[in-house]
């Protein structure tokens, strides 16, 4: 398992920071080292998650500025979940095959890839740790029934909620389990109600000590039964459209009738399992169940960084939707009669299904690189930007956003750098055409005859005028044109500058920016 983890994984270790939420982290964790009292302090910039900020703090004596050494932490921290989950599966009644098959299955899921490649949501690995020492605790505490071990649960408990708020659902879980196990709601809620007041009370303190963060958008609301309803389906389809399959609707960000339609059926075989009393699996179903309930009214279009839509939002009910993808690809081998047979059918089936998660992971990458170069770029290190985009696009060109080949083209243009040769193979590969006429119309300009010049500006316009809504691509072109003329404004080819702030200017006569340049 560790090999295969670092031959999907390793490679991560190349990716940089995200340049924003990365780079607020490692600046609280500075601010922390110097002055303690940074850590619940109001003017911070990242969330405030103790549990976090701790392993944060840990991490930079260790290694300080290393974006390498952070990924390969982020890989360790899944890892051990998975390990642990194997534990957990075992100390709840899950035979050792289904309990490494389900591991194997969460550890390669493709649709909670982004939890394991963007450093800030480290909150996540570790909350899904401590809602598995919570569960193995509990589990202790039912079967001897020892003060230690619930008291053990509960400071688990608090490790859960300081890590991340949306884990108060190992509580409802760890109850609905003694009184599936006991039979006796009283039993439950006397055994359950330490972890559900510990939750509550970490719960409102999380939420508390950091009001000002977009993260609490969804906890502090108002409740919107049509989005809790739609994201209810929504999250759940993702759970099983994408675990080792469709990476397209794993990295979209809006949901479709795909999604929604499976994430119904997914529900109905919650219900299904539970009714008919199939065991453990019906237990690690609800899981999956409740663990996507706490981000249900989050509105999508708060959040900044959602192009690939739920994926954080599954890795901790990912851990019960893999045990039961395991269950029901074992239960359909076995009604192969033949053992031989159905242990090489299960041997293919793994070989297909661990096979097109590691192509799908691998091609996730361009998403993260899409988002480091996006934020290296705003943040004006632009060369920085530019090998990122360019790392995207070559890493699965088919899966980066639509905006990806403008963004590219722009730092590029800012650098003196010609995308052509990129964009005609985008362009080949069925990518928008419109756009990408307009940006290969806008590199005509690398050339110095001024004909081709104006047969560019026409292969813009005429890209322009084949699109609905032609303000967009305006303001696209308008932005590429400014920024190549940057570049030749300072190699001092005035005459070629002057001309691309006034095409700048031509299809966007408000844009200041070409104003203020071709002023100068």
């Amino acid at each position: 398992m560790c090999l295969l983890t670092w031959a999907t994984f390793g490679s991560l270790s190349e990716h940089l920071y995200d340049a924003f939420d990365d780079r607020d982290h490692l600046t609280d964790t500075a601010g922390i080292l110097e002055d303690p009292a940074h850590l619940f302090s109001p003017d911070r910039l990242a969330a405030i998650r103790p549990t976090a900020d701790l392993a944060f703090v840990v991490c930079y004596l260790l290694w300080e500025d290393n974006p390498a050494a952070y990924h390969i932490f982020k890989i360790c921290l899944h890892l051990f979940a998975t390990l642990l989950l194997v534990y957990a599966l075992r100390q709840a009644g899950v035979d050792l095959e289904l309990s490494l098959l389900s591991a194997i299955f969460f550890l390669m899921n493709v649709a909670h890839f982004r939890v394991v490649h963007w450093i800030t949501l480290t909150n996540y690995n570790l909350a899904l740790i401590f809602c598995l020492i919570v569960l193995i605790c509990f589990i202790r505490y039912l079967g001897k029934k020892k003060f230690l071990w619930i008291l053990a649960a509960a400071l688990a408990m608090v490790g859960v909620m300081f890590s991340h708020p949306s884990g108060i659902a190992i509580a409802p879980f760890c109850t609905y389990f003694a009184w599936r196990k006991k039979r006796s709601l009283r039993m439950a809620v006397t055994a359950g109600w330490p972890l559900i007041f510990v939750g509550i009370v970490c719960a409102i303190l999380a939420y508390g000590i950091s009001p000002q963060h977009a993260e609490t958008i969804g906890f502090v609301t108002a409740p919107n039964l049509s989005r809790i309803f739609g994201n209810l389906l929504w999250y759940f389809g993702r759970l099983l459209t994408a675990a080792h399959w469709l990476p397209c609707v794993a990295l979209s960000k809006d949901a479709n009738i795909l999604e929604m339609g499976i994430g119904w059926l997914g529900w109905i075989g919650i219900f299904v399992l539970y009714y008919r009393r199939i065991f453990p699996v019906a237990d690690w179903a609800i899981w999956a169940g409740l663990m996507v309930l706490p981000f249900l009214n989050h509105p999508p279009s708060d959040i900044r960084w959602w192009p690939v839509g739920p994926s954080r939002q599954v890795y901790l009910a990912s851990a019960g939707s893999s045990v039961v993808l395991a269950w029901g690809l074992r239960a359909a081998l076995n009604r192969v009669p033949e053992q031989r047979l159905k242990s090489l059918l299960l041997i293919l089936c793994l070989i297909g299904l661990l096979g097109s998660s590691f192509i799908f992971l691998k091609q996730s990458e361009s998403i993260t690189f899409y988002l480091e170069g996006r934020g290296y770029a705003a943040r004006q290190y632009i060369s920085v930007g530019a090998d990122q985009f360019e790392k995207a696009v070559h890493q699965s060109a088919s899966l980066v956003p639509e905006d990806a080949y403008f963004r590219l083209s722009s730092v590029f243009f800012m650098l003196g750098r010609s995308p052509q040769d990129i964009l005609e193979k985008a362009r080949l590969q069925g990518r928008n055409a419109h756009q990408l006429n307009m940006l290969l119309g806008i590199c005509a300009f690398f050339q110095d005859d001024s004909e081709v010049w104006m047969a560019g500006k026409t292969r813009v316009r005429k890209a322009i005028e084949k699109v609905k809504n032609k303000d967009i691509l305006s303001g696209e072109a308008a932005v590429c044109y400014n920024n190549l003329g940057l570049y030749y404004y300072d190699q001092g080819d005035f005459e070629r500058a002057q001309t691309l702030f006034e095409a700048a200017l031509h299809l966007s006569p408000g844009y200041w920016t070409a104003q203020i340049n071709l002023a100068e």
